[in-house]
């Protein structure tokens, strides 16, 4: 399961972490893709909500991996901006 998350944070994130510290991007721009990809892992999280009324198992588990991909990104963020300053 964790390797399995690992590989679809990867997915999400190849492009926009590249794209964080790339300079020769607007800040705003940056900032923007930051923030879809927060919408992005908050609209998983909320899926699992509306999916937690027809099935509990189902909604459950979308839930927990919304919660952690939501963690790992944001830990990912943290990390990729300190080492770049």
């Amino acid at each position: 399961m964790n390797r399995l998350i690992d590989m679809l944070l990867d997915l999400i994130l190849a492009g926009s972490t590249e794209l964080m510290p790339n300079k020769t991007y607007s800040k705003w721009f940056r900032l923007i893709v930051i923030l879809a990809l927060i919408v992005i892992m908050v609209g998983i999280i909320v899926a699992g909500v509306v999916t937690l009324q027809s099935t509990l198992l189902g909604g459950f588990i979308i839930i927990v991996i919304g919660i952690v991909l939501f963690i790992k990104i944001v830990n990912k963020i943290r990390r990729r901006l300190k080492s770049k300053k």
